[in-house]
This record gives C-alpha cells, sequence and structure tokens, in this order.
C-alpha cells in the first residue's frame, strides 16, 4: 500500500530525528552549548512536519478512512494512536519551553532538557511501533489499490496546504543537515521523507 508506505517513510525521518535529538541532549547535559537555531530547527520539526503534517494526515485522512472502511482495528488501537498525539504535542511543548530556559541559562535547563528529551524519545519511539507494526498493515491489507491511490493524493493535497511549496524539501535538508551536525550517534545514512 503506497499511502502507508509514505507514512512509514516519514517515520524513518521521525526516527533520525529522534537519534539527533538523544544526541543534543546528551551534549547539553554534558555542559556543551547547542546554537538556538538548532534547537529551534527541532522545535520546528515535531511541530509543524511530525503533528501539523504527518499526524494531521493520520488523524484526518488514514484514521477516518480505516474507521469507515470496516477494518477490524480495535477502536482501542486507534484510540491509543491519537491519545499519542495529543500526550506528544504536550511533551514537544514541555521541550520546547526547556529548550527556552537553555537558552537563557538558567539553573537546572540541562537536565530539564535531557529528561523531557527521553520523554519525547520514548513516546514516539513506542507510537512509531504500534502503527508499523498494527495499525498500517491492516490498513494496508483492507484497502483495494483505488482507495490507496484515493488515499495517496489526499495526502498530497493535505501536504501542500499545510506544509506549502518547498518544504518538504525543507525539512529533508534540515534533517541531513542537524545529522551531519550532531554525527556521535546518528550513525545511519540520511533517510529521505519519500514524496508520492
Amino acid at each position: 500500500m503506497k499511502a502507508t508506505e509514505e507514512l512509514r517513510n516519514e517515520h524513518k525521518g521521525i526516527e533520525l530525528m529522534l537519534k539527533v535529538l538523544e544526541t543534543v541532549a546528551r551534549r547539553i547535559e554534558s555542559g556543551k552549548r547547542i546554537p538556538a537555531a538548532d534547537l529551534d530547527s527541532i522545535c520546528e520539526f515535531f511541530t509543524v512536519f511530525v503533528d501539523a503534517c504527518h499526524h494531521g494526515k493520520e488523524e484526518t485522512i488514514l484514521f477516518p478512512r480505516i474507521e469507515k472502511s470496516g477494518i477490524s482495528l480495535s477502536d482501542s488501537t486507534t484510540q491509543v494512536a491519537l491519545d499519542d498525539h495529543i500526550e506528544g504535542r504536550r511533551l514537544v511543548k514541555k521541550l520546547k519551553a526547556c529548550f527556552e530556559d537553555y537558552k537563557v541559562g538558567k539553573p537546572g535547563a540541562s537536565q530539564s532538557v535531557a529528561s523531557s528529551s527521553k520523554a519525547v524519545v520514548s513516546l514516539f519511539e513506542r507510537h512509531i511501533k504500534l502503527e508499523d507494526n498494527i495499525i498500517f498493515p491492516m490498513a494496508s491489507e483492507a484497502m483495494s489499490v483505488g482507495m490507496d491511490d484515493s488515499l495517496l493524493l489526499e495526502f498530497v493535497k493535505f501536504e501542500a496546504e499545510k506544509l506549502g511549496p518547498g518544504r518538504h524539501d525543507g525539512f529533508h535538508n534540515m534533517l541531513k543537515r542537524l545529522k551531519d551536525a550532531y554525527p556521535q550517534q546518528v550513525k545511519e545514512k540520511t533517510t529521505r521523507i519519500k514524496r508520492p
């Protein structure tokens, strides 16, 4: 199924950013300074690309389509995914506040960044496993080629509206730049967030 394959590819980009975040948090905790622009880029990736675009595709297109199609996911499975999205927003907002404290040198900010980063990484890693291993395979199995094509077209339209022209490639370039800037724990080659 092409539509869920696109979402899986986006997950690979998200996983790469989680590794960057882990490296950044370790550096901050060890007393190294991280440029404010890099911290802002990480937050932008999570709020715009992950939440508004990626989670938006799932919440407004995929999950309702799953429900309409009669795919036999339990209500609790999709509800857990939706609850994860809500919790992810809360955790990223907290991470952003910790980054702001760090930028102005607030005492204890380094430890707050470290614990907040761990919470973000833990939630998103678990969430990606739920979708990749349960939700997407069932959706792929149940949807016809025509349904899949329709879903993919809706994704393209949604992304164009949420991100605008060139932003997708901009996020890909951001990932590459941050991966190169924080290579200690990020050893995989850059994962391109594939477009249909």
